[in-house]
């Protein structure tokens, strides 16, 4: 695992939950209007708030993206169809100062179900510390026809020691929140306005 000083690291883990497909499904692309966003910032006991009240972008665009030569699956939040439309031409133009509210990302497959496992070094501090690696788990179900769910779960580890070169790693990122508790959760369902 290459280690990053002085930032944080995030890893897109290829395997998660004991599944290996890969997560290109072409079956699931297309755009979709949110139904139901339910936001808890304190853990996951209870789905939360609502979270479409305050949200502008209402719609979803799901499509297959390339990754550094590995494809993956993404669901990014966006205003219309057509702002839809002209995020997923950006991500294919590698246009980089993107930032929508909403954005999981899969690197599994199970027939239907995708999962999406992401890991963070966490942040280096100047006390030769490692703050707050986080661990984040997304999984996208169709329960219907043109109709899909994710939910997506955080758990934040506890600080732990860089290593005797300076480094906050993966490795040790993981080992950190491997026993934290969830701290937060999204889940929402959406459906399908638009195909590719």
């Amino acid at each position: 695992m290459r280690p990053y000083p002085s930032m944080m690291c995030i890893l897109l883990l290829s395997t998660a939950c004991g599944e290996n497909e890969s997560a290109v499904s072409t079956a699931h692309e297309g755009t979709y209007r949110l139904e139901s966003l339910y936001i808890n910032n304190a853990g996951c006991e209870s789905p939360g708030a609502n979270g479409l009240t305050d949200l502008a972008e209402t719609y979803l665009v799901i499509f297959v993206d390339d990754v550094v030569g590995t494809e993956i699956t993404r669901a990014l939040s966006c205003r219309s169809i057509e702002d839809c439309r002209m995020l997923r031409m950006a991500y294919a133009s590698v246009q980089s100062d993107l930032a929508p509210v909403l954005n999981f990302s899969f690197q599994t497959r199970s027939g239907a179900r995708l999962v999406g496992t992401t890991q963070s070094t966490g942040f280096t501090s100047a006390m030769g510390v490692c703050r707050d690696p986080e661990r984040t788990l997304s999984i996208l179900e169709v329960p219907e026809a043109n109709r899909v769910t994710i939910q997506s779960t955080k758990r934040v580890g506890d600080s732990y020691p860089e290593t005797n070169d300076g480094f906050c790693t993966t490795d040790l990122g993981a080992e950190a929140t491997a026993d934290a508790p969830c701290s937060y959760q999204i889940g929402l369902s959406a459906i399908r306005v638009e195909t590719p």
